[in-house]
């Protein structure tokens, strides 16, 4: 009967919503049905509820010793509305499940102590009858032990909530550090040379010419190496895992109005596999939110001997064939254009935008808006691919390297081959698709 204070946790399910539990009320009245009760008894049932809604919807808002004066009031309230018709011994029980929810626990034992012992003293002075002595007794001790044990579970698990928002914050500020480390390391020391080494080219560029291209060259160098050490850092910032890429698919999902079910266990893989599993339901989880106009979405994870099967279904629409996908006779929705195919006016980079040779593309970057041509046109020479298709930021990839994130379902195939896994996709009221990555590869 209970809610704690549960900040920035799920929605509360409707057994966990206070209000809820007023229906137990309904055991006030059940002396009508026998005896009609008096004008007086109708006033003073609804001028009790009139306080005791209030006090105990707002005594479940409290923490700790907060809801201590709301007992109070509601064990004062059984005590008054003893002189009216009516089972009254029920706001007593009500009081003893909040006393509970005290903390510490050895405040709840103590306040559900003196709970009992003043009830059982106040009902034997005004000569209550059997019923109004014994239930309220014995429901209020079994239901108050219950509730704290319930108490203690959602305390506990409360405590672990808070324990794994602490160990992110501290991973997230470890993380920073060693990035700010690693930066200065590989950056602080080239910068700092490239600043001499200009300044003593500048000066020489009119006495010694050579001395100066001498130095330019060395200055070029310098940048060249530092431009490789920033794209390492990058890329380690970069790396995920196949529980970072399900945890983001939940939250993504989720905030758009898509129901995430998830069963299976997550395999312990290579970081390298788990990286590139990652990004393929990265590419999964993309193409469902932007295309598939479904509202439900269950990932399935089964290992066996040989192999993992990863598989993702949704109830969705698509926007192209699965069995085009599947066999290659059409790019997947957000694919690169095909070989010399010119890209929609706007869509060239900026001068100087190109990263060096062999580099890999910005992940995730996508073209500017309009670069593509009518929705559901396939990739031909001369053409550009269907609305929606991405490229690396400014470029396209390098030889041999992989394609851009975004480019949809030719990159899951492609990271999944490296894995000398397979890509199986299927419709049948809806997507599947399904990643086959074997246990040694």
């Amino acid at each position: 009967m209970q809610t704690l204070n549960t900040a920035n946790q799920p929605k509360p399910s409707l057994g966990e919503r206070p209000a809820i539990y007023l229906v137990y009320l309904i055991f006030f009245f059940v002396p009508w049905l026998f005896q009609p009760p008096t004008s007086i008894d109708i006033v003073a049932i609804v001028a009790a509820l009139l306080v005791f809604v209030p006090v105990y919807l707002d005594a479940h808002k409290r923490e700790g010793l907060g809801s201590l004066p709301h007992i109070v009031v509601i064990a004062l309230i059984a005590f008054a509305m003893s002189n009216f018709l009516g089972s009254f011994g029920i706001f007593h029980i009500y009081a003893m499940v909040q006393a509970a929810f005290l903390r510490p626990t050895r405040v709840a034992i103590l306040t559900m102590a003196i709970l009992t012992i003043v009830f059982s003293i106040f009902v034997f002075a005004i000569d209550a009858n059997f019923w109004d002595i014994s239930i309220p007794l014995m429901i209020g001790v079994v239901v108050g032990i219950g509730c704290l044990a319930t108490a203690d579970s959602i305390a506990i698990n409360r405590q672990r909530e808070q324990n794994r928002e602490y160990e992110k914050e501290m991973a997230a500020l470890n993380e920073r550090e060693r990035i700010a480390h690693d930066l200065h390391d590989s950056l602080g020391q080239t910068l700092t040379m490239v600043a001499l080494k200009s300044e003593i080219a500048a000066k020489q560029l009119q006495d010694s010419p050579t001395k100066a291209k001498q130095e330019i060259a060395d200055i070029q160098t310098a940048a060249h190496k530092a431009l490789e050490d920033m794209r390492k850092v990058v890329s380690d910032m970069s790396q995920t895992s196949i529980a970072i890429e399900l945890d983001r698919a939940k939250k993504n999902l989720t905030s758009t109005g898509i129901l995430f079910t998830l069963s299976g266990e997550i395999p312990a893989i290579s970081a390298n596999r788990q990286h590139l599993v990652g990004l393929s339901l990265r590419e999964i989880f993309t193409n469902i939110v932007r295309h598939s106009q479904a509202n439900s979405v269950s990932t399935d994870i089964k290992s066996s001997a040989n192999e993992i099967c990863f598989s993702v279904s949704d109830n969705g629409v698509g926007s192209i064939d699965a069995q085009q996908i599947a066999e290659g006779s059409l790019p997947a929705e957000g694919s690169l254009p095909a070989e010399g195919s010119l890209p929609a006016e706007g869509s060239l980079p900026a001068e100087g935008s190109l990263p060096a040779e062999g580099s890999l593309p910005a992940e995730g970057s996508s073209s500017a808006e309009g670069s593509s041509s009518a929705e559901g046109s396939s990739s031909a020479e001369g053409s550009s691919s269907a609305e929606g298709s991405s490229s690396a930021e400014g470029s396209s990839s390098a030889e041999g390297s992989l394609p851009a994130e975004g480019s949809g379902l030719n990159n899951v195939r492609a990271r999944v081959e490296q894995l000398q896994g397979r890509v199986v996709i299927t419709r049948r009221d809806g997507f599947t698709v399904q990643l086959f990555i074997p246990v040694n590869s």
